[in-house]
């Protein structure tokens, strides 16, 4: 690497490696922190219909679910 140019080729690959790093984890980031909060959305839908059903019918017990392996 006695030649100036391959120093700077290799430095500039470095940092648009670290660049394009960087990036990918700000995509998935993203990505985790949408799907989290379509999980929660989910899940606080599931707990309303739940409480709206109890008010309707009672407190009726509910069926267990059996999760076969």
């Amino acid at each position: 690497m006695s030649d100036p140019r391959t120093f700077w080729l290799v430095a500039t690959n470095i940092v648009l490696g670290a660049a394009v790093v960087l990036l990918i984890l700000g995509v998935a980031t993203g990505v985790l922190c949408e799907l989290v909060v379509k999980l929660k959305k989910r899940h606080s839908a599931w707990a309303e219909l739940d409480r709206d059903m109890q008010r309707m019918f009672g407190a009726l017990p509910l069926p267990k679910r059996h999760h076969h392996k």
